[in-house]
């Protein structure tokens, strides 16, 4: 289906494309997986065959137009060595296949794109590197081991000057493979999408309550920024005592540092851990909050605000990349520097007592985001397809 061999067309008469998906951690939790899910939910409906390479899968699990290829993957983070191991057996997987080799390989693993690389160099077909994130940002810096750090830099370099195509999800992502000496023609601006109808639901009228709910969903980790909303609690608090806080995305136990944090500054009566959640259960609880509050200090682009605002509610975000690409100043959500828990306190207390201006950013949050519907992504993709095929050709 879909490739040089022969082609077919998928339900809207178009040409329908054969698609390799490379991940490493394809059934993990975490945003990045649910991307790399979404991908092949949304080529699949769209009528193209996916065929997902990932170490975490079962070839038995396929449908008629997915099939799995479990890779094996090493345990060793010293240099990314399980991510070696997994671009060596994501080339062989490939190599195998060369039969009926993918029309396209979209590659969102960095490490394993060496393998895929090299895969489509012999396979003669067009491959994609998806940054997810980026190594380079000023919020990044110390996060990951350095041989990890050194691998990804080594990764960013090499798709700047060798994959055909690079696709960025935030203007950050894009500037910076420019600085490293990739050539626009060869990036392809394209943020993260979100499933209008997955993510509809009937915005609950929290407006009539006394009671007002922010929302924080992430993981608890130093660049999602928790502690700046927790600093900033108290001074809404002295002057919006209705306001509560739901924080979701973590299992942190009572003698945990954010539940610590929360009893040092006097504001554990504010504030609700809500745990792990399933994420089925995200729209009725976007939908109840009457903000949600990011105050992250690195993203690429994150899911959870243009999930959020899909549901009707409207975003106080730090001004960032990533961020400020989904979030419009005074339009769906308001804006504030990063690290600073005043002008967060002040953000957060300019929403939630005026009830204008939440009504205001509310009535717009969803509209806001249908620009990253997911059928456009996918569309956008089988033209580029079809142009890297003939810049080949030519």
């Amino acid at each position: 289906m879909g490739n040089a061999e022969g082609t077919t067309c998928n339900a809207s008469g178009e040409q329908a494309m054969k698609v390799a998906l490379v991940y490493r951690f394809f059934c993990r939790a975490g945003a990045v997986p649910t991307v790399a899910r979404e991908w092949a939910d949304h080529l699949e409906a769209a009528g193209h065959e996916v065929v997902v390479l990932a170490s975490d899968v079962r070839a038995d699990e396929g449908t008629r137009l997915r099939t799995y290829v479990p890779v094996r993957v090493g345990r060793w983070r010293t240099f990314d060595l399980g991510g070696w191991v997994f671009a060596l057996g994501v080339l062989v997987a490939l190599w195998r296949h060369r039969r009926r080799p993918p029309d396209i390989v979209l590659c969102i693993d960095s490490t394993a794109y060496f393998g895929v690389w090299a895969a489509g160099r012999l396979l003669r077909r067009p491959t994609i590197m998806a940054f997810q994130g980026w190594v380079y940002s000023q919020g990044k810096l110390g996060l990951y081991p350095r041989t990890v750090a050194w691998a990804y830099r080594l990764s960013v370099h090499f798709c700047a000057r060798a994959a055909p195509l690079v696709a960025c999800i935030s203007r950050e992502i894009y500037d910076g493979l420019l600085r490293c000496g990739a050539r626009p023609e060869r990036l392809w601006l394209a943020p993260n999408c979100v499933d209008l109808e997955l993510w509809r639901t009937d915005k609950i009228d929290a407006h009539a309550r006394d009671e007002r709910q922010a929302l924080f969903v992430g993981r608890f980790s130093p660049e999602k920024g928790l502690r700046y909303l927790l600093e900033a609690l108290p001074a809404v608090v002295a002057r919006l005592p209705g306001v509560r806080v739901l924080l979701v995305g973590s299992d942190e136990g009572e003698d945990g540092e954010f539940h610590a944090m929360a009893r040092r500054l006097g504001v554990t009566d504010a504030v609700e851990f809500g745990g792990l959640v399933e994420r089925a259960t995200l729209p009725a609880i976007y939908a109840a909050a009457d903000v949600l509050v990011v105050p992250s200090l690195a993203e690429g682009h994150p899911l959870a605000p243009i999930e959020c605002l899909a549901c009707g509610t409207p975003v106080i975000a730090s001004d960032i990349p990533g961020l400020n690409e989904t979030i419009s100043e005074g339009e769906n959500g308001l804006l504030v520097p990063a690290r600073d828990a005043g002008a967060l306190a002040d953000a957060m207390c300019r929403v939630l007592g005026d009830e204008e201006l939440l009504g205001r950013l509310t009535r717009a949050a969803r509209p806001s985001v249908v620009r990253f519907a997911w059928e456009p992504r996918v569309g956008e993709l089988a033209e580029l397809c079809a142009e890297l095929r003939r810049r080949r050709s030519g």
